[in-house]
């Protein structure tokens, strides 16, 4: 059975919720930068993912079964089939070259703690 609330609890209960913010809080209402963080990499990590696949299963349709197989005119790059070469093999250097980018030039490092004030380390310590 649902406890009941009385009203002056609920009326100041601060919402966790966007959605259920009055007009004038909307107006106030700040995302959490670190949120606001995490979104725009998982953005660019997003877009990074789907046009390696879109470049991946175009490549590898197209070249990987051709009609007509010839094994003597079969064209390969280092040896291995031209559409592994340019549909799988590219896109993971590419991949794994704006990663390391990405990582070491673009993500940022935030601190996830608030910071201890003087008065509750020296608490902490003693």
């Amino acid at each position: 059975m649902p406890v009941a609330v009385p009203r002056s609890k609920l009326e100041t209960r601060k919402s966790s919720f966007v959605s259920d913010l009055t007009p004038e809080q909307l107006a106030e209402y700040e995302p959490d930068p670190i949120f606001v963080s995490s979104r725009r990499e998982a953005k660019w990590i997003l877009l990074m993912w789907i046009a390696c696949l879109i470049w991946t299963m175009a490549i590898c349709d197209t070249f990987g079964y051709p009609k007509a197989v010839n094994p003597d005119e079969f064209p390969l790059v280092l040896g291995i089939p031209m559409w592994v070469a340019v549909g799988i093999v590219f896109p993971w250097l590419v991949a794994n070259a704006v990663t390391i980018w990405f990582c070491l030039a673009y993500m940022q490092d935030c601190d996830l703690q608030e910071p201890v004030s003087d008065e509750n380390a020296s608490k902490e310590t003693a």
